[in-house]
């Protein structure tokens, strides 16, 4: 397969609107087989804005390696990895599925003190923000932008204007989610390192 086009075999498998999730999902399998996380991080621009089902399996399959093999995707660059994620937020701010996949990969991702530190000095904490409070009934996003927001406050991401917003979003989120105990532990511990006290004992 690889001597005789690789990934361009795949064409019609990941082009073909009919194509069911299970048919791209292993053909996304296969190009990582092919070419790698470089292959499937290469593929995302080529999809982006025009096949948001085959942008979420490649979303997944990023976030499988990350999950499995994260010294494979430290070889491609971390920067490029993240704006690739934020990118697909970005160009479907009303897909769910991409949604969910890139929230998961950001999550995964974060845990890593250089993917942080990327990850604040490109803004991506306004991705974040951006999603909680479009989907602000969807408790998986929430859950996910949280423990989000909770990764970059271990690295001090959050001071001055951008504190007040972040905890705005916390505070609507744990008034909505309140029988949620993960939301409302991570909720209840972003609010203290942001210095709302106050907040936190109107909770109790």
């Amino acid at each position: 397969v690889r001597q005789h086009g690789g990934p361009e075999l795949l064409g019609p498998a990941l082009l073909n609107p009919g194509s069911d999730d299970r048919l791209l999902q292993e053909a996304v399998r296969l190009l990582h087989c092919l070419q790698g996380a470089e292959g499937l991080l290469m593929t995302i621009p080529q999809v982006l804005k025009t096949r948001p089902r085959v942008l979420t399996q490649l979303l997944w399959r990023l976030r499988e390696r990350s999950r499995e093999a994260l010294d494979e995707l430290q070889m491609v660059p971390p920067r490029a990895l993240l704006q690739a994620a934020m990118s697909s937020i970005e160009a479907h701010p009303d897909d769910g599925g991409v949604h969910d996949a890139a929230l998961a990969l950001l999550a995964d991702l974060l845990a890593v003190p250089d993917y942080r530190a990327i990850f604040a000095e490109v803004g991506g904490w306004q991705y974040v923000v951006m999603m909680m409070e479009a989907r602000r009934d969807n408790a998986d996003v929430q859950r996910r932008g949280l423990q989000i927001l909770c990764e970059l406050q271990r690295g001090s991401a959050f001071r001055g204007p951008h504190a007040d917003r972040v905890a705005q979003v916390v505070m609507q989120m744990l008034e909505r989610f309140h029988t949620d105990s993960g939301i409302l532990e991570w909720g209840a511990w972003l609010l203290l390192e942001l210095g709302n006290l106050r907040a936190v004992l109107k909770m109790l």
